[in-house]
C-alpha cells in the first residue's frame, strides 16, 4: 500500500480525534466487539484490521489499470494497515455490538471518490482463474442512511468459533443487510479472495467468500 502523504494524514488525525469525543469509554456491554486489548471498540474511533492469525493489513489500494486507489485489500507482504472507522445503525449508539449493523470507512480523506465508506460491488473483470466475476469490496458507499438505498454497505461483525469454542477477540466481517433492508441478499463473510493486483500478488482484494470465514482482529489506531 502506498504511504499517504502528510497532509491525509493530519486530515485523518483529526478525523478521527473529532469523531470519537463522544464515545462512551466505560461503557462495556456484554455483546460489545473488544480490540486487541480487550477494550470494547468506540463507535467514530479509529481502529486497524489485521487477519488474526498472521498479522496483513486491511487497506486501501489499486488493483490493476485504476489509477486511484478504490479497492479494499489484505497487503501480504507487510503489517501495515490503513484506520477505518466503525458506525452503528443507531447513530447514538457508542459501541459496536456483536451481530449489529453498521457501516465501516477509511479515516482518511480519499480524492478519488465521494466517500470512504465500504460497500459492495460486482468485479468488472474475472477473478485469476478465469472464474466468474466476484463481489469486491470497494469504497464510495454511503454512511449512516440505513435503508434498501444504501443495502450495499452495511456490515455485521460476528465471534469467531474454532473446534466449537468462540476465540477471545476474534471475529469476522460479514456482508448483511438483511436487518436494513428485506432485500433476497444473502448474508456472505468478508475475506482475502482470489483476485490480486496484477503487477503485486501481495496485494488480494477483499470480497465475500464462501465456506469457513477468515478471521480478523481490532486494534486501536
Amino acid at each position: 500500500m502506498e504511504s499517504t502523504s502528510s497532509s491525509f494524514f493530519l486530515i485523518a488525525i483529526l478525523l478521527c480525534t473529532s469523531s470519537s469525543s463522544g464515545a462512551a469509554t466505560d461503557s462495556d456491554p456484554s455483546d460489545a466487539v473488544h480490540d486487541t486489548f480487550g477494550m470494547p471498540i468506540q463507535a467514530g474511533k479509529c481502529y486497524l484490521i489485521y487477519t488474526a492469525y498472521d498479522n496483513h493489513g486491511i487497506g486501501l489500494s489499486t488493483l490493476g489499470p485504476e489509477a486511484c486507489p478504490v479497492n479494499v485489500v489484505v497487503d501480504n507482504s507487510c503489517d501495515s494497515a490503513d484506520a477505518v472507522v466503525f458506525h452503528p445503525a443507531d447513530p447514538h449508539e457508542p459501541v459496536v455490538r456483536i451481530s449489529v449493523p453498521l457501516t465501516i470507512r477509511f479515516s482518511d480523506f480519499n480524492p478519488c471518490a465521494n466517500s470512504s465508506v465500504w460497500q459492495v460491488v460486482q468485479a468488472d473483470k474475472m477473478d485469476g482463474a478465469g472464474r466468474q466475476r466476484k463481489q469486491l469490496v470497494k469504497i464510495n458507499g454511503e454512511e449512516g442512511k440505513p435503508g434498501c438505498d444504501t443495502y450495499r454497505s452495511w456490515f455485521k461483525i460476528r465471534k469467531a468459533t474454532r473446534h466449537g469454542k468462540q476465540s477471545p477477540n476474534i471475529y469476522f466481517i460479514e456482508y448483511n443487510p438483511t436487518d436494513i433492508c428485506e432485500f433476497p441478499v444473502r448474508p456472505c463473510a468478508v475475506g482475502p479472495g482470489s483476485i490480486y493486483a496484477p503487477d503485486d500478488e501481495d496485494l488480494r482484494a477483499l470480497e465475500l467468500v464462501e465456506g469457513y470465514p477468515p478471521f480478523f482482529v481490532f486494534r486501536q489506531a
